[in-house]
C-alpha cells in the first residue's frame, strides 16, 4: 500500500516512511515525533535564555551545544536560522503544537503509557503560549519563554 501512496506522500512530506502495518500507526509516530520536538523547543528555549541570562552569546551556545551531548533540531536548526535572526518562519504553528501534544497525551492515557512529561510539557508551556498566542509559529516559544519567565 504505501509503495503505490509514495508519489503522493513525497510532495506533502519532506521524509515520508512506511511506519507500520496497523491502522493508526502513523499518527502515533507523527505524535511522538512532535512530542519530541515539542520538547527539544521548549528545553533548548530555557537553556538559551539561562545561557544568555550569564552573558553567554547565543550563536556560541548553537555552536557548542551542537556537537555536544545536548544538541537537537531545536540547537541545529530552529535557532540558528528561524529564532535567532528573530523570523520565527518554521511554518508550523503553536495551535498544531498545541493539538498534537494534546492528542499524545490523550493517547498515552488511554493506553496507559506513560505522559508525566509530555502532560507538563502541554499543561506548563504549550497550552499557555496557545492561549496567548495560537497562530504564532512555534518557534516563538523562545521570546514567550523569556517573557514569560517560566
Amino acid at each position: 500500500m504505501f509503495a503505490r501512496l509514495e508519489p503522493l506522500l513525497m510532495p506533502m512530506a519532506k521524509n515520508a516512511r512506511h511506519v507500520g502495518r496497523e491502522p493508526g500507526q502513523g499518527m502515533a509516530m507523527k505524535l511522538l515525533n512532535n512530542f519530541l520536538s515539542g520538547m527539544a523547543m521548549a528545553a533548548t528555549s530555557e537553556a538559551m535564555a539561562f545561557g544568555a541570562s550569564q552573558g553567554l552569546d547565543m550563536a556560541t551556545i548553537v555552536d557548542t551545544v551542537s556537537v555536544s551531548s545536548g544538541t537537537n533540531s531545536a540547537v541545529t536548526d530552529k535557532f540558528p536560522n528561524r529564532i535567532i535572526p528573530e523570523t520565527y518562519d518554521s511554518g508550523f504553528a503553536t495551535r498544531l503544537m498545541t493539538k498534537d501534544l494534546t492528542l499524545f497525551v490523550a493517547s498515552c492515557k488511554e493506553l496507559g503509557a506513560p505522559h508525566r512529561l509530555s502532560e507538563t510539557l502541554l499543561q506548563g508551556v504549550w497550552r499557555r503560549m496557545c492561549d496567548d498566542m495560537p497562530d504564532s509559529d512555534f518557534t516563538e516559544i523562545f521570546p514567550f519563554t523569556v517573557k514569560d519567565g517560566g
